[in-house]
């Protein structure tokens, strides 16, 4: 794998009105071979980096051979005056470039890659105390120096996909196991399978020593997904409920907020549910706010009153049976988001939290992975 400045950028974006937030908020996004970071306000670029693979493959004269397979970034995860990102391009690496300039800092090799089923986790890194914390492996901050690595079978029992560090517990996923790691020397503290014959389906969240999460139903039942709870402490299943095609969870003042063939509100203590809300599309990606606002892509993205469900906004986006959208991210009063459509183009938008409006948008020719804004 080789990184380097890129020199082509994408078209430039078309801006109604910059959108608030600090005069140095940046928007880091990947696509295709790139990683950017743009001007949160307008959606200009302020740095490229682009990955190559650097392996040989021979190819016979005059025939017809594949192209390099192109890299798969993770969500870039964003502190101090750093940018960690998780690329698979020939192996797995976790990379680290600095914030403002954009120069690569150090790589290291490991197991982060990306997760597509059987939900995709992004692979972001988890990073406290200058220790970063990709797939199995502890890195040092300073120069991606290995410190330990966790013990566990990832032919066996799958990929480690990172979701949450709470005081000295990472919580992490395989596709049937849910994992509590101490992060100060990666010993495993407990193992729990909600339900050994149905896959995890999407990120866990953990609040107030709880695990939430969801799983699908098998090939055998395929209607007999179930969204859990869980205590934090020692993976014991607290309660469970059934419901469809578990997308993920957000939590704002005491309740938690699921994402699935309908929308649900429950009360995060005890379970009871609030309100429920369905949409023209299954709900995917979500965020909160202050002002009890909850963001969620359906047909379009959403803004809801989470107290009630009550729609604030809606914006279509040019939504159709053939485009789905990144997870949206709100920083600053500003909605940030993209669509991409059935032949991997995306429009990545900058929308005013309050009403929808939009600030600016960016057209690229790719698909767009999700975002970070910092």
């Amino acid at each position: 794998m080789a990184i380097s400045s890129c020199q082509d950028r994408p078209s430039a974006p078309v801006v109604t009105r910059n959108a608030p937030g600090r005069a140095q908020q940046t928007l880091y996004v990947s696509t295709y071979t790139h990683l950017y970071a743009m001007n949160a306000s307008n959606g200009t670029v302020r740095w490229c980096q682009q990955v190559k693979s650097t392996r040989q493959f021979e190819c016979p004269p005059g025939a017809h051979c594949p192209q390099h397979p192109f890299p798969t970034f993770g969500t870039p995860k964003v502190i101090n005056d750093a940018v960690y990102i998780c690329i698979s391009q020939d192996g797995d690496y976790t990379v680290a470039f600095n914030r403002k300039s954009g120069s690569l800092l150090w790589s290291a090799p490991g197991d982060c890659g990306v997760v597509n089923i059987p939900f995709a986790d992004y692979a972001a890194p988890l990073v406290k105390d200058n220790i970063v914390y990709s797939g199995s492996y502890a890195l040092r901050a300073q120069d991606g120096k290995a410190l330990w690595r966790v013990a566990i079978n990832q032919d066996a029992d799958g990929t480690l996909s990172l979701q949450a560090l709470v005081d000295n517990t990472i919580y992490a996923n395989t596709q049937n196991h849910i994992y509590a790691i101490d992060a100060r020397n990666g010993k495993i503290l407990w193992r729990s399978a909600p339900d050994e014959s149905e896959p995890i389906s999407g990120p866990l969240v953990v609040s107030d020593q709880r695990i939430f999460v969801g799983t699908l139903g098998s090939i055998g039942s395929p209607d007999a997904g179930s969204f859990y709870a869980l205590d934090a402490n020692s993976g014991k299943v607290l309660r469970n409920y059934h419901l469809h095609f578990y997308q993920g969870a957000v939590v704002q003042n005491g309740n938690i907020y699921i994402g699935a063939q309908n929308l649900y509100a429950l009360n995060k203590q005890t379970g009871s549910v609030l309100w429920v809300k369905q949409l023209a599309g299954q709900g995917t990606g979500m965020s909160v706010s202050p002002g009890n606002v909850l963001y969620i892509n359906a047909d379009g993205t959403y803004a809801l009153n989470s107290m009630n469900g009550k729609v604030l906004w809606h914006e279509s986006l040019g939504s159709s049976p053939s485009v789905y959208f990144v997870p949206p991210v709100v920083v600053s009063g500003v909605v940030y988001l993209a669509s991409i459509d059935g032949q991997g183009r995306s429009i990545l938008y900058a929308l005013n939290a309050s009403n929808g409006t939009e600030y600016w948008h960016s057209n690229y020719p790719y698909q767009l992975e999700p975002l970070t804004v910092a």
